[in-house]
C-alpha cells in the first residue's frame, strides 16, 4: 500500500495510509449518516446521501 503523505492530494492519489488506518473516511460516513437521521431522513436515505468518493475510499 503507499504511505503517502499527509499534504497530498487525495483526488490525486488516493487515500493515505494514515487516514485509512485511523478510520477517517469510516467517522465521517457515520458522521453524515446520523445527520441524515437528525434530520428525520430513513436509514436508507441516509446512506444514498453518501458520495461515492467517500465509500470507496472507505473500501481500499
Amino acid at each position: 500500500m503507499w504511505y503517502g503523505s499527509a499534504t497530498t492530494p487525495i483526488e490525486l492519489f488516493g487515500p493515505t495510509r494514515y487516514q485509512w488506518d485511523q478510520g477517517y473516511f469510516q467517522q465521517e460516513i457515520y458522521r453524515r449518516v446520523n445527520a441524515g437521521l437528525a434530520e428525520n431522513l430513513s436509514l436508507s436515505e441516509s446512506w444514498s446521501k453518501i458520495p461515492d468518493k467517500l465509500a470507496f475510499y472507505d473500501y481500499i
